[in-house]
C-alpha cells in the first residue's frame, strides 16, 4: 500500500458538464494518478513528488517536483510531453505573461522558462526563494535567507525593478490577493506590499515556541472579503490581516498548529489545515 499526498485537481470536460477528471499526486510512486469517469491511469516518471505542485493551462498541466524536475503534460491524452531539470530542489512556480518562473531552494536562483519548457534565463539570488507570484508583468518573490522581497519586470527581460529589505526575518511563503503581496515571516509576523505603488508595511509578531513539524503554507483560499487568514508559526492560532488598510486586526485561537487555511465557498466558515478549527465568519468578526 503506498501513501498518497492528497492534492486533488479538478478539470471539467469541455463538452460534458457532469464529466470531470481527478489528478492525485502519488508521492512514493513518482507519478500522478488520473481518475476519469471511474477509469484510472497513471502519468509516470515525474521525479520526486514530495512537495509537488501542479498547475493547469489550456490543454496542458505543468508539474514541479521537489528534485527540480519540471514536467509538461498533455491533459487531453494524459501523457508526459517533456521533462526538464530546472534545479535540485524546486519549491514553487507561477505563470508570468508568456513565461513560467520557478523558485528554487537549490541552487539559489529563479529559473525562467517559455511555455514549451525552454530555459530562457536564470536569476541568481544567493538565497532560497519562496512565495513566487505574478501580477501583470511584475514577478515577485521572497528571499528566505536574505530577508528581502524582489520585484522583476517580465517585459524588461526580468530585470529587477524593486528590492525591499524586510524587518521581519526569514520569509517562508506568500499569497497574492488583488494588488497586494502578503508574505509571512518564520520568526513571526507578516509583510504587505502593494504592487501598484510599492507601498509597504509589516507587522512583527513574536513567533510561537512549539516545535514546527511542517512549515505553514499560504494560499488565496485563505482570503475572505478584505481579510486574509494566515497560519501562525509555532503556535495554535491564525493571524488576521486587513488587506485594505494594511493592518493586523487580531488572531483566532485554535486547537492545533495550522498548516493551511481554507475558507468555504460560501464565505461562512474557515478551517485551519491540520488544526481542529471551524469558525463562523460574519462580516468582519468571528462568532
Amino acid at each position: 500500500m503506498y501513501k498518497l499526498l492528497i492534492i486533488i485537481m479538478l478539470l471539467g470536460a469541455a463538452n460534458h458538464a457532469a464529466a470531470e477528471k481527478l489528478y492525485v499526486i502519488e508521492r512514493e510512486r513518482e507519478a500522478i494518478a488520473v481518475v476519469d469517469n471511474g477509469k484510472t491511469s497513471e502519468i509516470e516518471n515525474l521525479g520526486s513528488m514530495n512537495h509537488a505542485l501542479v498547475k493547469f493551462d489550456t490543454g496542458v498541466a505543468y508539474v514541479v517536483g521537489r528534485d527540480g524536475f519540471f514536467s509538461l503534460i498533455d491533459t487531453k491524452t494524459d501523457k508526459l510531453v517533456k521533462r526538464v531539470k530546472v534545479g535540485n530542489s524546486g519549491i514553487g512556480f507561477t505563470f508570468c505573461n508568456d513565461y513560467i518562473a520557478v523558485a528554487n531552494y537549490d541552487p539559489k536562483d529563479v529559473v525562467i522558462l517559455d511555455r514549451k519548457l525552454n530555459i530562457t534565463k536564470k536569476v541568481e539570488t544567493d538565497s532560497r526563494n519562496v512565495g513566487i507570484k505574478c501580477l501583470g508583468n511584475l514577478l515577485v518573490f521572497s528571499l528566505m535567507d536574505k530577508d528581502e522581497i524582489w520585484v522583476l519586470d517580465a517585459e524588461k527581460e526580468f530585470k529587477e525593478v524593486k528590492t525591499i529589505k524586510t524587518g521581519g526575518e526569514m520569509p517562508f511563503d506568500a499569497l497574492l490577493t488583488g494588488d497586494t503581496y502578503v508574505a509571512g515571516f518564520y520568526k513571526g509576523g507578516v509583510a504587505l506590499l502593494d504592487l501598484k505603488d510599492f507601498r509597504y508595511s509589516e507587522k512583527i509578531i513574536m513567533a510561537g515556541q512549539q516545535t514546527v513539524f511542517k512549515i505553514p503554507h499560504f494560499g488565496t483560499w485563505g482570503v475572505a472579503g478584505q481579510y486574509a487568514y494566515i497560519p501562525a508559526v509555532g503556535e495554535n492560532k491564525l493571524i488576521i490581516i486587513d488587506i485594505k488598510d494594511y493592518t493586523y486586526t487580531g488572531s483566532i485561537e485554535i486547537a492545533g498548529l495550522p498548516v493551511f487555511v481554507v475558507v468555504s465557498p460560501d464565505g461562512k466558515y474557515l478551517s485551519g489545515g491540520t488544526a481542529i478549527v471551524n469558525q463562523r465568519l460574519k462580516s468582519v468578526s468571528l462568532w
